[in-house]
């Protein structure tokens, strides 16, 4: 029994480390720099998770903190709040200070429940809701790929 009416079929989701799916090199950003709208560093791309049926990076997981891997804070990113792409640098439709209160990554990356706290939390429609749209920006290619 779906205790989720507003879902569509369930997609289940891996992470680019553990998926054998690839990633055109133009969407990999892993190990890019995060930064918020003001510019301030927020972490770098650890992960991406991926819709396993299509291929699709639908989050981010963005690693930030801590001092020599102690106190490291890892957060998922709906793909929707990525603003602009540079060959270094991942921006993003936030502000710094936002993290402190942003929910941090779950063991199980297709935790549904987690999942929708994050899309709520960014204040975004989560891929898997029927009316779901994706966004309508196109980051160029410049020549990442």
């Amino acid at each position: 029994m779906n205790e989720h009416p507003t879902l569509t079929a369930e997609r289940s989701l891996t992470t680019a480390n553990a998926a054998f799916t690839p990633v055109r090199s133009s969407e990999d950003v892993r190990g890019r720099r995060v930064a918020a709208r003001d510019g301030q560093t927020i972490g770098k791309v650890d992960d991406l998770i991926l819709e396993a049926e299509t291929g699709r990076v639908r989050l981010i997981v963005v690693s930030g903190g801590g001092i020599l891997g102690f106190g490291k804070h890892s957060w998922p990113m709906p793909v929707d709040v990525v603003d602009d792409l540079t060959p270094d640098v991942v921006f993003v439709a936030i502000d710094h200070d936002t993290m402190d209160a942003a929910p941090m990554m779950a063991p199980d990356p297709d935790d549904r429940a987690h999942l929708a706290e994050v899309y709520r939390f960014y204040g975004r429609v989560p891929f898997w809701v029927a009316s779901y749209s994706p966004p309508d920006w196109t980051i160029p290619d410049r020549g990442l790929g």
